[in-house]
C-alpha cells in the first residue's frame, strides 16, 4: 500500500509505506487535491459521475482509485459523517455496531453511496465514519439536507459538506454544518486546509491501494445560518 499525504499549499509528496487503512473524524477533517504518484490521467467529470452513481451491495461497495478520489475531492460535492457520538462513547460494543451498521442503511435508503474511513479528531480515533459522495441524479441541496438531518439522528454535533467545484465560481468552499446544540442549523465555512498534525486527520485508503491522508479544514468564525435545513420537509 502506498501513503500518500495533503500538503498545503498542494504540493507532491510521498510518505513510506504502512500496513493498514486510516481515514477521518466526525468533525470533519479535510481534504483537497491529492496529489499521487499516479500516471493516469485526471477523470473527466463523466467518468466522476459514474463513480459516484455506481451501485453497490454494502457499506464499502463505494470504489475510488486515487484518481478519481483526488477528482472528487477537488471538484464534487461530498461530506463525512459518523455514528457515535460523546453521548454514545460508553456504550457497549454492540451498540456501537448497531448504531454504525444503522447509519449504513439510511444512507443507502436515501440513495447516497458512502465508504468507511478512520480518523482522529484531537487526538481521539474513531473507526465508524462513512465518507459520502453525492449522487450525480441528486439535488445537492437534497444531499446537503440529507446529511444534516442524519447528523441529528445519530446525535452528531457536526457534520462536513464540501460544495462541489462551480465553473468559473472560484476556489471550492468547505462546508462544517452543525447539527444539534445551540448552533444547529449553522456552519462555519472556508477554503482549503491544514496539513495532519499528528491529533487532526483522516486517510482513506484507495482501491488501488493508496493512503490518502488529509489534515483539517481552515474554517471562518462566523456562523452562518441555514434556515432551509431546519425547515419542514417538502411533501
Amino acid at each position: 500500500m502506498r501513503k500518500t499525504t495533503i500538503r498545503f499549499p498542494m504540493t507532491r509528496r510521498v510518505t513510506a509505506t504502512p500496513p493498514g487503512i486510516i481515514a477521518l473524524s466526525t468533525v470533519l477533517l479535510a481534504t483537497t487535491q491529492a496529489l499521487c504518484t499516479d500516471t493516469q490521467p485526471v477523470p473527466t467529470r463523466a467518468a466522476h459521475a459514474e463513480v459516484a452513481t455506481q451501485t453497490w451491495r454494502n457499506s464499502n461497495d463505494l470504489h475510488f482509485t486515487s484518481v478519481s478520489l483526488e477528482e472528487t475531492l477537488k471538484n464534487g460535492a461530498y461530506g463525512m459523517i459518523e455514528s457515535t457520538s460523546r453521548k454514545f462513547a460508553s456504550a457497549e460494543e454492540a451498540v456501537k455496531r448497531a448504531r454504525f451498521k444503522g447509519l449504513s442503511e439510511d444512507l443507502r435508503a436515501a440513495g447516497i453511496p458512502h465508504r468507511r474511513i478512520i480518523g482522529a479528531y484531537r487526538g481521539n480515533i474513531t473507526d465508524r465514519a462513512y465518507l459520502v459522495v453525492k449522487p450525480a441524479s441528486m439535488e445537492e441541496s437534497r444531499f446537503k439536507k440529507a446529511l444534516f438531518m442524519l447528523g441529528r439522528k445519530y446525535s452528531q454535533k457536526s457534520v462536513i459538506y464540501s460544495a462541489s467545484t462551480i465553473p468559473g465560481g472560484g476556489e471550492k468552499r468547505n462546508y462544517l454544518i452543525f447539527t444539534t446544540g445551540e448552533h444547529a442549523g449553522t456552519s462555519r465555512s472556508g477554503f482549503g486546509f491544514t496539513e495532519a498534525d499528528g491529533e487532526n486527520y483522516c486517510r482513506v485508503t484507495t482501491t488501488d491501494g493508496v493512503a490518502i491522508t488529509i489534515g483539517t479544514y481552515r474554517l471562518d468564525d462566523d456562523y452562518e445560518p441555514h434556515p432551509e435545513l431546519l425547515a419542514p420537509e417538502m411533501k
